[in-house]
């Protein structure tokens, strides 16, 4: 794999666009502190950690893996799976069929659409913000702690939708098995 140190990102410089044409791997090192990330990957897999700022991460059928993550970020795949761990800040996800696991989150609000994909979400905090998880035909889970409260709205047309709360059904309403 090559490896590319990016200069002038820390001076205000207008932004860097790498293209790369071989399909080899690529590193780059960029400032913990962003203005903005944009990352459209193709059919790539795209992994980051240890970022502060806003982020828009696109691929095909790659995958996206993030960690140690905050900020106002969106994140959209087609196929590939969506694997997250200690992300804080403001999260929209968009999935065709990519499986969305997510661990030790502390996001303010989050937004999560799949089609096809399924849902695996725990918070280690929660905010003040609404929780939206919906899937087509992908299944979701919801992990919380036993005394947290929160505003989550999670649904699937055809899937399952199951609590893992630290009580059983503690003040949790299901209508149906699908929401």
């Amino acid at each position: 794999p090559r490896s590319f140190t990016i200069p002038g990102l820390q001076d205000g410089s207008d932004g860097l666009n790498i293209v790369n044409r071989t399909g080899s791997d690529i590193t780059i090192y960029v400032p913990p502190m962003l203005t903005g990330l944009i990352i459209a990957a193709g059919p790539g897999d795209v992994s980051a950690s240890n970022l502060n700022g806003s982020y828009l991460i696109v691929t095909g059928r790659g995958a996206i893996n993030l960690q140690n993550i905050a900020g106002r970020g969106l994140l959209r795949t087609w196929t590939g799976p969506i694997t997250l761990n200690g992300i804080a800040g403001v999260l929209g996800i968009e999935s065709a069929r990519g499986a969305v696991t997510a661990r030790e989150m502390s996001v303010n609000q989050a937004d999560v659409l799949t089609q096809s994909g399924n849902v695996d979400w725990e918070f280690s905090s929660l905010g003040r913000g609404g929780y939206r998880f919906n899937s087509r035909d992908g299944n979701i889970q919801v992990g919380l702690a036993q005394d947290a409260a929160a505003n989550i709205d999670a649904q699937s047309e055809s899937g399952s939708v199951v609590n893992a709360f630290g009580r059983r059904h503690g003040g949790v309403r299901i209508f149906n098995r699908h929401a």
